[in-house]
């Protein structure tokens, strides 16, 4: 694990994965600039963070739950005024979410602060949403 020092001048090269059905790759130099918001400390830190995420936060979805809830989405692109009605257990405290939409199409977005009867560390993601989905009668696209 190299300090920003190390890298200074060398060539990083950055790939997202995405959702696994498409990605990104690109490349960028490190150079050392004397003012700026965009530090290599700072992507770092954000690297870091990212990773810690991937390793012990995601969540394994079965394909036909994603499918409908991208069918969901779909469903409801564009749709004003709208105020999501998926489950909240899948947050944690300290995520922002969107609240709702309303008809001049502006998003609002709430921070979400879990009390002990909201929040569930032992929530089985994929039957809260099979739950969900069963409760609003929600069908995949096949």
């Amino acid at each position: 694990k190299p300090d920003a020092e190390q890298l200074y001048g060398q060539r990083i090269l950055l790939f997202s994965y995405g959702s696994g059905l498409a990605s990104s790759m690109y490349s960028l130099v490190c150079r050392k600039v004397q003012e700026s918001r965009f530090t290599l400390t700072q992507l770092q830190k954000s690297i870091r963070r990212a990773r810690h995420i991937l390793d012990h936060e995601r969540i394994e979805l079965a394909p036909d739950l994603i499918d409908k809830l991208l069918t969901e989405r779909e469903k409801n692109d564009h749709q004003v005024p709208f105020v999501p009605s998926q489950p909240i257990g899948i947050l944690k405290p300290g995520d922002i979410y969107l609240k709702s939409i309303d008809k001049n199409h502006r998003r609002f977005y709430e921070k979400f602060h879990a009390d002990d009867t909201s929040m569930n560390k032992n929530t089985d993601i994929p039957q809260l949403y099979t739950q969900y989905f069963q409760d609003h009668q929600i069908n995949g696209s096949t």
